[in-house]
Order: C-alpha cells, then structure tokens, then sequence
C-alpha cells in the first residue's frame, strides 16, 4: 500500500523571549492508505498538538508533513486553507455543526464550499446519510439532535467530501458508550470500504482498539507502537492497557 501521510522529524516549539516549550521532539511515522492509527499518550504529551500540525492548524518548528506527496512545511496560509478544504477530513468532540443550518445544510456545506453542483451534493449527501442512519434526521436542527446524533452528522459533513485523510479528535469524548461504538463502527466501516486512512487521538483504550495501529508519544517524542495484526478487539485492548501502565499516570 502506499503512504498517504509521511511524518518526518517533525518538531513544534511554543513560546517567546527565550522562553520555549518543545512539544514535539523529532516525531516520524507514516500512514497508509487505507490504514486506520490511534495517537495516544498522557496529558500534555502532544498527540493534540501533533493533529493540529498535520491538520495545517498550527505551523510546524521544524521537519516535515507529506500529504499524498504534498509538502506543508513551506505552504503559505492560503494554500494550507485550500490543501484543507479538498484534501482532509475532520471529526471533533465538540461537533462544530452551525446551528442556524439543517443536518442537511451543515454536511451540504463541505461539498458546496468544494464547488460541487446540485444534484451531486444530493446524492452524495443522501448516500453518506445511508450509511450513517441519519437519513431521518436531516431536516432537524442540532438543537433538536442527540449528542450521538450531532456526531453522526459531523462524521456524515467530514465523510461527504471524499477526503484522502479523515482526522478525528477525541470524537467519542462526548458521547455515551453506544453513540461512541456506532460512530467507531461507521469509521472503521469507512476506513475498510473507502480505503480512507484515519488518524485519531483519543485517550480512551476502547476507542484505539477499533484501529489497526496505536502510537503512543510521551513527552513530545515517539514512545512506542501496536500493531493489530489478526488479534479480536478485546485482545489488542489488553495489549492498549499495557502500554498505558507502562506510560504511567492519568492518560487523557
């Protein structure tokens, strides 16, 4: 398979006046397609701060990010923007859905922001909704939407566009345990169909046994990794387990 994400010593500092903070220390891997990988580690470890630089929110000190080839280190703000919109995917604890729009309008948006003309953004929409059973709901507004259901709809918006790189932050953070097990069946789901890669940070065990990886950082630097291989989820679960007690501490 080929790599769809590359991660090459890559290196973020915050701070000023002499005064810095290294939150990422010389960090390499990569992603297939196709692949699905959990990042996790302790409070403050950096996995969040490691999203953000792939996801080209936040700038990177040093190294490099190859996207499908593409290079982010030296894209200018406009170009990550438009590298964003058309290439990656994202689905985050708090759902972001615009609450002035229908579940419809708010994953209409995505593709009519991409250009997409009707009736395509329809049928696009009709077909994720399928998948995702929220063909019922998407009328309402997210006020009028359970938590499981905003996130159904958020994954429905990140879906729709077909992205090359699906990044989810702490997706199942709000939500009880059968919304969370639905929406990591959709993705995994996804990721089997599609051969869509997916990068998840979570904190939570359960949720990284639905990926085919686990990498774990500590202090801004690679720690370790998992590999699923033919193991059931309960089993990679233990073997999650045992490398959070090595870790040590409150993972979150």
């Amino acid at each position: 398979m080929s790599e769809i994400l590359q991660v090459k010593q890559l290196e973020k500092y915050y701070g000023k006046n002499g005064v810095l903070t290294k939150a990422l220390d010389d960090v390499t891997f990569s992603v297939e397609r196709g692949e699905f990988v959990s990042i996790m580690g302790p409070s403050g470890s950096g996995k969040t701060t490691l999203l953000n630089c792939i996801a080209t929110f936040d700038r990177m000190s040093a190294g490099d990010i190859l996207i499908e080839g593409a290079s982010l280190a030296n894209m200018s703000a406009s170009q990550a923007e438009t590298f964003r919109r058309d290439q990656l995917g994202f689905v985050f604890q708090e759902f972001q859905l615009l609450t002035t729009l229908t579940a419809f309008e708010n994953i209409a948006l995505a593709l009519t922001i991409q250009g997409v003309k009707e009736p395509n953004v329809t049928k696009r929409i009709m077909t994720i909704a399928e998948r995702l059973d929220i063909v019922g709901i998407l009328d309402k507004f997210p006020s009028q939407l359970s938590g499981g259901q905003k996130q159904r709809v958020a994954a429905a918006r990140a879906l729709v566009t077909n992205p090359v790189l699906i990044l989810a932050d702490e997706p199942t953070g709000a939500l009880d345990s059968k919304s969370a097990n639905q929406l990591l069946e959709t993705l995994k789901y996804t990721h089997e169909q599609d051969q869509t890669a997916i990068l998840l940070v979570t904190h939570d065990a359960l949720a990284a046994s639905y990926s085919d990886r686990v990498i774990f950082i500590k202090d801004g630097q690679f720690f370790n990794e998992l590999y699923r291989g033919k193991e059931n989820r309960n089993e990679f679960f233990q073997r999650i387990m045992e490398i959070l007690i090595v870790l040590g501490g409150q993972n979150g």
